[in-house]
């Protein structure tokens, strides 16, 4: 249970690998079926899952992950985040500007 997992302070990571473990290759879509499941998650603090503790995982994190100077990572925009409340909205698309 994620709660759990989040309560003993492990690194967690969203990703995708197949179409045949998830419906959808798309990391917000993965993100919006964690936020249905657990809506007390905020999505501030699922972001570094599908960021930087992916980086971390793959040992990448001095190049990708997180804004920093001498990083080069894709940047994209979520547009459909509800600022107040910090919540993925059911309406959210993404899409990579760099």
């Amino acid at each position: 249970p994620l709660p759990l997992l989040m309560k003993h302070s492990f690194s967690l990571c969203v990703g995708t690998d197949s179409l045949a473990s998830a419906r959808s290759l798309s990391m917000l879509e993965n993100l919006k079926l964690l936020q249905q499941a657990y809506p007390e998650i905020s999505f501030a603090t699922m972001l570094p899952w599908a960021t930087l503790n992916g980086a971390r995982l793959m040992q990448l994190e001095d190049e990708l992950g997180s804004l920093e100077p001498g990083k080069h990572p894709g940047l994209v925009i979520i547009r459909g985040v509800d600022n107040s409340s910090k919540k993925i909205l059911p309406h959210a698309v993404a899409s990579r500007i760099a």
